[in-house]
């Protein structure tokens, strides 16, 4: 007969548990006393080693809304693990259920006061870049809306700006902070929230979009913004997308209410990039006048702010229906890349690849793998050696790049007439894969 130890019979009763969890109710009394057999073998191995810090975790769980709703206990071991952990994910851990304990109105601890601890802990951990920075932008967005709770609104706001730096993916944040610099009229840090807002809200942030963008109508109306020449960009983008939320029913009642006003910004800021998307959009998507918008599009390229992804799509797509030929297509150099365009040049360079295997014109080749490896050096110094901007926090992003660069890689092998060469890309494509 085998003897387990303890921790293995531990182990056993808590996979026990979970099945028995996933088909019965939590007053079953079969549960109530596999989780009370946990709990004694826990409290007796921790009662010999009580700097186990997964098997206080353990005991965390147990005693959580997992089963025994014990809110007194999770708060004392998570209150432990965080001043008696070494500076790992343990006392992270500790410091999210200490979190979830005051969240149920149940711990002596004052949030702010927690949470400000948790900032000067984290700094002191060592983890990747991008775990760092997904875990100071959460707690400083948490920090925020409790400084918010207090009404201390611009404190709040500026640490939601910190959560922004080091991840700005987060719409609601984006758009709190865009909304909030816009009542302050501080209008050029509300355009980079907005904006960011904008491009990255999902389909159903309309309601959310219109918010702003109705305030938006209505200073470009009082002529408030006229020397803001990106919100003016924002406005008209959501004009042409709502355009019945703006009293346009038909494409003419859009151009004759619109028309005139969106070419006339367009000319009184022709460096604006976003100006002359928005103008090219609405050549291209509504009226269909490709060379006109392909114009326009260039002159995107030739502004201050040349790449953001989906005008950039709209740009390849108007190119391919004219049949441009490569030297015609961005250029023959890249700009320097900035951090909040890394995603956008990932897109230049699938629609040139894409570009190549429809016309198998190798200059699309060429350019393809300049602008995804600008991206692939950057993402991967950021993912790979701790280097580099919050701006580059994408897993998802980071592994498409990285895919796409390994397949440019593969077919500059496939045309190599050097063995050797020819064996060099190809284990560089499969070191980046």
């Amino acid at each position: 007969m085998v003897v387990l130890t303890r921790v293995e019979q531990l182990q056993d009763c808590l996979t026990q548990l979970k099945k028995a969890l996933a088909k019965n109710k939590k007053s079953d009394p079969s549960i109530i006393n596999l989780g009370n057999r946990a709990l004694f073998l826990l409290d007796e191995l921790l009662s010999e080693n009580p700097y186990d810090f997964k098997l206080r975790l353990q005991r965390v769980q147990l005693n959580s809304d997992w089963l025994f709703h014990d809110y007194e206990s999770v708060y004392k071991d998570a209150e432990f693990i965080v001043n008696q952990a070494p500076y790992n994910q343990h006392k992270l851990e500790g410091y999210t259920w200490m979190q979830w304990v005051v969240a149920k109105k149940a711990a002596p601890i004052n949030l702010i006061q927690l949470l400000e601890n948790k900032l000067i802990d984290i700094h002191l951990i060592a983890m990747p870049l991008h775990q760092k920075d997904a875990v100071l932008a959460s707690t400083f967005y948490d920090l925020a809306k409790a400084y918010l709770e207090i009404n201390q609104e611009s404190y709040a706001y500026q640490l939601l700006g910190s959560s922004f730096l080091h991840d700005p993916y987060s719409s609601d944040r984006n758009l709190y902070l865009g909304l909030y610099f816009l009542k302050q009229q501080e209008f050029k840090t509300a355009e980079m929230y907005l904006w960011f807002h904008f491009l990255w809200a999902n389909h159903t942030s309309k309601t959310k979009i219109l918010k702003y963008g109705v305030i938006l109508n209505q200073l470009y109306e009082n002529q408030q913004i006229n020397n803001a020449p990106n919100l003016i960009a924002l406005l008209f983008a959501i004009i042409r997308n709502n355009k019945t939320s703006f009293g346009c029913i038909t494409l003419p009642d859009f151009y004759n209410k619109y028309g005139d006003k969106l070419k006339y910004e367009a000319a009184r800021f022709p460096s604006n990039s976003k100006l002359q998307a928005v103008l090219a959009n609405t050549y291209f998507l509504d009226f269909q006048k490709y060379e006109k918008a392909f114009c326009y599009y260039q002159q995107m390229l030739a502004g201050d702010d040349p790449y953001f992804q989906s005008y950039v799509v709209r740009y390849f797509e108007c190119a391919k229906l004219l049949h441009a030929e490569p030297e015609n297509l961005l250029g023959n150099h890249i700009p320097e890349l900035k951090p909040q365009n890394a995603i956008s040049q990932y897109y230049i360079g699938q629609h040139l690849y894409d570009l190549y295997f429809e016309t198998q014109n190798e200059a699309f080749l060429k350019k393809a793998e300049l602008y995804v490896k600008s991206c692939y050096d950057v993402m991967s110094a950021y993912f790979k050696n701790n280097q580099g901007s919050g701006y580059f926090n994408s897993l998802v992003y980071y592994d498409c790049v990285c895919y796409l660069y390994g397949q440019i890689l593969t077919t500059y092998a496939q045309f190599s007439e050097d063995a050797e060469q020819q064996q060099l890309l190809l284990i560089c494509a499969a070191s980046v894969y």
